[in-house]
């Protein structure tokens, strides 16, 4: 992302972070502008360039996407000592696991089983992805948590 970001900026594009946008306005059946919280924007051309909120915004422009947005949870446990130099994946587990530089394992699984906007964890999932991992590495049982997080996809 910012790699493509650089590129926009030497472009001439003007990036604006932090700054949610709350409608799209359409004349004759394209775009010409976005409303955010820090006002209209007018624009020539409109790019939808959102991860896990696409059909909303989309929506705000009369366009309906065929697609769906789900929370997918993300692990981090306490460091430890070097042994993952890759990512491995466990598909009938539902569970992938690498090791961060600072020796933490970082490992997730599936999607929540329904569509969602949520941006937090919840138990089942947790439970289900923790399960997975132990089935490939059972010793990981006895690693301590540091944190989890959902974040959007679609």
């Amino acid at each position: 992302a910012w790699g493509y970001a650089r590129a926009a900026d030497r472009l001439g594009v003007d990036i604006i972070q932090n700054c949610e946008v709350t409608g799209i306005r359409t004349q004759n059946g394209r775009a010409v502008g976005v409303e955010t919280t820090r006002g209209y924007i007018g624009a020539g051309r409109v790019a939808l360039a959102c991860a896990g909120n696409s059909s909303r915004v989309a929506a705000m422009a009369g366009l309906r996407l065929p697609i769906e947005s789900h929370v997918l949870q993300a692990f981090v446990s306490e460091g430890l000592k070097p042994f993952i130099d890759c990512v491995a994946t466990f598909g009938a587990g539902h569970f992938y696991i690498s090791q961060s530089d600072k020796g933490g394992l970082v490992f997730g699984g599936d999607i929540d089983g329904y569509n969602s906007y949520a941006q937090r964890g919840n138990m089942p999932v947790i439970e289900d992805v923790c399960e997975g991992g132990m089935a490939l590495m059972p010793r990981i049982g006895r690693v301590r948590l540091l944190r989890h997080w959902g974040g959007l996809m679609d």
